[in-house]
């Protein structure tokens, strides 16, 4: 019997908050809030970490639902 082992990239909360430019206490405040859609984290000996392909793919959705910036106006 073969078992296949797939490996998770977990990144620490710290890490994501400074990723985003932001503090670990926003980072909390967005994963409690659903609206966020932002990924859940995995709590490891009292400390969390956040999926990598999780974090990818919240960033990928937000940038495509980014509403887009107006196109300067012709000058006549």
């Amino acid at each position: 019997m073969s078992h296949e082992f797939s490996p998770v990239e977990l990144v620490p909360a710290v890490t994501v908050a400074s990723e985003f430019h932001t503090t670990r206490r926003t980072i909390g405040r967005w994963f409690v809030t659903p609206a966020m859609g932002f990924p859940q984290p995995v709590e490891i000996n009292k400390r969390l970490y956040f999926r990598r392909s999780e974090l990818e793919a919240w960033k990928l959705s937000r940038a495509l639902t980014a509403i887009p910036y107006p196109k300067a106006r012709e000058v006549v």
